[in-house]
């Protein structure tokens, strides 16, 4: 990774000064650690992953391409895990995609 930190972290900077946080993080490969805030399944077998604090409006969303479900054991919300992902701006939330999850 081209970067590891907190989700919170990395919400803060893009919040604080998107520009620069776009400049130094988009197409970069970044390691996030956070809560899992929700976990959706689209019909195209895409999991979106969100890593938010409780006090945050916004977090980062995850996106996992060819998905079919996450066994029941894998991830709960609430839990918190590592992701790395290729950063491609901020909407509400920070994205990354192409992720993983990291060891």
């Amino acid at each position: 990774a081209d970067y590891a930190l907190q989700a919170s972290e990395l919400v803060n900077e893009f919040n604080q000064d998107e520009t620069s946080a776009s400049a130094k993080y988009i197409d970069k490969v970044v390691e996030v650690t956070g809560p899992v805030a929700t976990i959706e399944i689209t019909s195209d077998s895409t999991m979106n992953l969100t890593l938010a604090n409780e006090d945050q409006m916004s977090g980062v969303i995850c996106t996992f391409h060819g998905i079919a479900q996450p066994s029941s054991n894998e991830i709960k919300e609430g839990e918190i895990i590592t992701v790395r992902g290729v950063c491609s701006g901020m909407l509400m939330d920070v994205l990354l995609n192409d992720c993983v999850i990291a060891k």
